[in-house]
């Protein structure tokens, strides 16, 4: 049964404090791509990933996918920090992420079947924001492919066509439709273990739609970052390495929350984000 969400009114103040909270974020995001030196921090984050190296835990194999609007260099810290860690990470080089289009799927398809070692080996997929919903609808797709799912501050789990970021996301892509935006499809879990991050202070996507419920996804990691900064945040960082160290040792409960049971009641459409913390 599918539900169709009429957009709320027009609201000034709602908008006006959407788009401050984007611009926020945007500047965030641009802080992450360029730090500030410092290099003792820098040096004990590169002996701690070493270290978890050393420790012998198995290595994953990792396809990262980028953010709305973002590409491969948006995911390069957290791609140098699993190598680091022993795993081999990579980008999925398909360019700026503009939505999903008609070839989306198949060309990530093609890019999981060329990192795949043999036939039977799977990737785990961490997708940010759009790139989280893009990996859950592909595992949906091609189980066979994916070893697990992790998710970064991605809005699969509530309805967000009556709020800005839906709002935005048709004005990038031209309103194109090629993803099903029926809040219960894609809230269905893929059958592969799945996680996802969130955080009380993503600025963009409430919590509600990016933490889930059981039986939307596996599992819970809250972080406390800006939606803008996860792919850059040292300690969510150490949440996903955590994490993915969990899946390839099998002991994924141990690193993660479990899923709070489902609700009782289907949530209201969200017509604005969360709160950003100030």
């Amino acid at each position: 049964m599918q539900h169709s969400a009429a957009p709320h009114p027009f609201n000034f103040a709602s908008w006006f404090r959407s788009a401050r909270h984007f611009g926020w974020e945007v500047l965030l995001f641009l802080g992450g791509m360029v730090p500030p030196p410092r290099a003792r921090g820098v040096l004990a984050r590169i002996r701690r990933d070493r270290h978890a190296r050393q420790r012998g835990r198995p290595s994953v194999r990792i396809l990262l996918l980028p953010g709305l609007l973002a590409s491969d260099r948006s995911m390069r810290k957290l791609r140098v920090r699993l190598r680091r860690a022993g795993h081999e990470a990579f980008g999925w080089r398909m360019g700026r992420n503009l939505g999903v289009g008609e070839d989306t799927f198949d060309r990530l398809d093609r890019r999981a079947r060329t990192l795949a070692g043999g036939p039977d080996e799977k990737l785990v997929l961490i997708g940010w924001s759009l790139g989280g919903v893009i990996a859950r609808e592909y595992a949906k797709r091609s189980p066979e492919r994916v070893a697990a799912v992790i998710t970064m501050g991605s809005p699969f789990a509530a309805d967000i066509r009556s709020s800005f970021i839906w709002y935005f996301y048709r004005l990038v892509t031209c309103h194109r439709t090629v993803l099903d935006p029926d809040p219960e499809r894609l809230a269905e879990k893929p059958p592969v273990p799945t996680v996802a991050l969130w955080s009380p202070y993503d600025g963009l996507v409430p919590s509600i739609a990016a933490r889930g419920r059981q039986p939307q996804v596996d599992g819970n990691v809250e972080v406390e970052c800006a939606h803008m900064t996860y792919p850059t945040d040292d300690a969510t960082i150490d949440a996903v390495l955590e994490t993915v160290a969990a899946i390839g040792e099998g002991n994924l409960h141990c690193a993660v929350e479990p899923a709070p049971p489902p609700a009782e009641s289907v949530p209201e459409p969200i017509s604005q984000p969360a709160q950003a913390a100030a």
